[in-house]
């Protein structure tokens, strides 16, 4: 049928091949501008042109000639993966939109993403755009501490993240929305077995565990090369969880926007539990209202320093392309 194996070929002028699709997604040429960069901001774009875009990485990134998915297929399953997210502060459609352009950009502009086979890249953009899918606005902690119906189905372990994976799999199970159709069944079960640990990595619990073995497989002055379908996977998990967390790596207004969506969320969940009587974590405590910037500030301050800063540092050496992208962003 297809393969699994090699890059894609590309196709005629790469110039006439961007015009082409961006005529079938019906996007604009100055939408699409910037769009494998991480100077591309989604606070730009009216949100009402996200799905035309998101198609359009679909099919620019060669995915759906590939895999036999009819545009109109891939529209309707873009439709209901956006409907599915809800009107959140931060886990919304517009962070499932961000997260899916940074995923395409890692995969356009890092020495690894380029040589990802067909299949592993499908898995990534799949997951990258349902990964908070139906997303409720409540940290893991939260949802096992008051004994959530869905904390109790997946036992109590990364609950949103196994929510979000298998409300994507009944998606994908749709008759009109079956991305994954024209696979065989090897192909199925691998594409699955791949979304599956990408959904998991989007766990910050798994943070550091995944840094850490990333970082113990690089060697100095070398760029990271998987010699097994092990270390393929770690660097599908790191990919997905960079793209998650890659807000504090975008330009100041647009890290700012994002990072007053986050706290906003966390401290409406902080006005729950205070209702509720239990207690209310640190950074989720609303603070007085002369005291929100200061709060914002120190909050990403010390995830960019501890947290992103780090990972993305290891992902300019490991796999970094020639245009420096990963490593203008920690410089």
């Amino acid at each position: 049928m297809f393969g699994t194996g090699g890059k894609q070929k590309p196709c005629r002028a790469a110039a006439a091949c961007a015009a082409e699709h961006a005529a079938e997604a019906g996007v604009e040429a100055e939408e699409i501008e910037g769009l494998d960069t991480l100077r591309f901001s989604c606070w730009l774009l009216p949100m009402d042109r996200y799905e035309r875009v998101v198609l359009y990485m679909y099919k620019s990134s060669g995915l759906l000639d590939r895999f036999q998915i009819p545009d109109d297929m891939c529209r309707r399953f873009i439709t209901r993966a956006h409907n599915g997210y809800r009107n959140n502060p931060y886990h919304n459609w517009r962070h499932a939109f961000d997260v899916s352009q940074m995923a395409y950009c890692i995969t356009r502009q890092t020495t690894l993403g380029q040589n990802l086979k067909p299949l592993e890249l499908y898995a990534l953009m799949l997951t990258a755009l349902c990964h908070d899918i139906d997303h409720g606005g409540k940290t893991n902690d939260f949802l096992v501490d008051t004994g959530s119906p869905i904390a109790l189905l997946y036992n109590l372990k990364s609950v949103n993240e196994n929510h979000h994976c298998t409300y994507t799999f009944k998606l994908l199970s749709d008759d009109s929305t079956n991305m994954l159709h024209a696979l065989t069944l090897e192909q199925k079960k691998a594409v699955r077995k791949t979304m599956i640990a990408c959904f998991k990595a989007t766990d910050m619990t798994f943070h550091f565990e995944i840094v850490n073995q990333y970082k113990s497989k690089l060697k100095d002055g070398e760029a990271f090369v998987p010699d097994s379908p092990e270390d393929t996977q770690l660097m599908l998990n790191l990919m997905m969880h960079a793209a998650d967390l890659s807000n504090p790596v975008r330009d100041y207004e647009n890290a700012k926007q994002w990072a007053a969506a986050v706290n906003e969320e966390w401290w409406l969940q902080g006005d729950m539990e205070a209702r509720m009587s239990l207690p209310v974590g640190g950074m989720n405590k609303r603070p007085e209202p002369d005291g929100t910037d200061q709060q914002i500030a120190g909050t990403q301050l010390g995830f960019g320093d501890f947290v992103v800063g780090p990972m993305f540092e290891a992902l300019a050496q490991g796999m970094d392309g020639p245009s420096g992208l990963f490593q203008s962003c920690v410089d």
